[in-house]
């Protein structure tokens, strides 16, 4: 049996009476958890792994915005790309600019359920990468109808604060 709100089954201890004897294999069939080998089997429980994993956005915090709360320009990353862009919209804040926000991604699959909400804010948003922009096409498949640009970095160094603000003086003036 799986529990309603986050769809975990219920996790037998070793010895437990009718499970004694339970070993791993391809699938476990949706009510009993025998094992099976059926394909609907399969293609149910693949759906039902993927619900589960999406339901755990109940349970994250909410994303958070720096600067701007709505505006031109929303600037984002993750993982790594945190400090730089960070240092580089504070600057640009700073220095008069009010219409840039900045979040940054902890949580990537899936997104906190404020997501959607907080990208449609924003006219642009620019998604700085260290990479070939994965992050900014995964946005794209989960709200396509925002208009994003991509700073990517794939030279295996960081970005530094200047390139940022530079890419983001340029967003503002397209």
């Amino acid at each position: 049996m799986r529990g309603p709100e986050y769809l975990n089954r219920y996790w037998m201890s070793p010895g437990d009476k009718g499970f004694e004897h339970r070993i791993g294999g391809l699938e476990k069939k949706e009510i009993t958890g025998n094992l099976t080998y059926e394909p609907s089997n399969h293609e149910k429980m693949t759906k039902i792994r993927e619900d589960k994993i999406e339901r755990i956005a109940q349970k994250l915090p909410k994303q958070k915005l720096i600067g701007a709360q709505s505006g031109k320009l929303l600037v984002t990353g993750w993982g790594s790309t945190h400090g730089a862009i960070n240092m580089a919209v504070s600057e640009l804040l700073e220095d008069g600019e009010k219409h840039i926000g900045f979040t940054h991604f902890n949580y990537i699959k899936p997104l906190p359920e404020n997501t959607e909400e907080i990208l449609s804010r924003f006219e642009k948003i620019l998604v700085c990468e260290l990479n070939n922009g994965q992050f900014v096409n995964y946005l794209k498949s989960k709200f396509p109808k925002f208009n994003y640009l991509q700073f990517n970095k794939i030279q295996g160094q960081p970005f530094f604060i200047s390139e940022i603000k530079a890419e983001i003086i340029n967003s503002l003036s397209q």
